[in-house]
């Protein structure tokens, strides 16, 4: 078989190949918010516990801020017409963002999380958003370890504030 033959013959069977969908990879973290508060007065603290949990079979690498929840994990909060949350100057500067942006000595932990271990952080929500004015909010975290795309996204809950 002549080279140009074997070529037209063997490029369709590659281009197959290489458009067949590729299995998906197996989580490697599932994360996990809670608050024994979900219904609340106006200008009451909501505390929420976010857990990420390691699901794969093997040590995974993972950085935290230690003490610092809002600064390893995105946490959003949507008004119930969708609209984002105002975030509060304590959100902002944690989050490295606006004027005092690095200004606050975080300590990052680098090190690894055992298969099915969890990492349990603790914050206040309302020290990262104003959710003063009564109105249904939606909580929601994302873990993304230093990478641009999210590794987990957290189940989301409903805070209920009340007049």
């Amino acid at each position: 078989m002549n080279t140009t033959l074997r070529n037209l013959v063997l490029l369709p069977l590659l281009a197959a190949a290489g458009s067949a969908p590729c299995q998906p990879a197996e989580p490697q973290f599932s994360l996990t918010i809670s608050s024994q508060d979900v219904n609340v007065k106006a200008g009451s603290s909501v505390r929420i516990t976010i857990s990420l949990r390691n699901t794969s079979g093997h040590d995974q690498p993972i950085s935290w801020a230690h003490g610092a929840p809002e600064a390893t994990f995105d946490i959003s909060v949507v008004e119930s017409g969708g609209r984002p949350a105002a975030k509060t100057r304590s959100h902002s500067e944690a989050r490295g963002e606006g004027p005092n942006a690095g200004g606050g000595a975080i300590s990052w932990v680098i090190g690894s999380l055992k298969p099915g271990a969890e990492l349990n952080e603790q914050t206040m929500i309302e020290r990262l958003y104003d959710i003063s004015k009564p109105g249904n909010y939606i909580v929601r975290a994302t873990y993304r370890n230093g990478r641009a795309a999210p590794i987990a996204q957290s189940n989301s809950i409903t805070l209920t504030v009340k007049p």
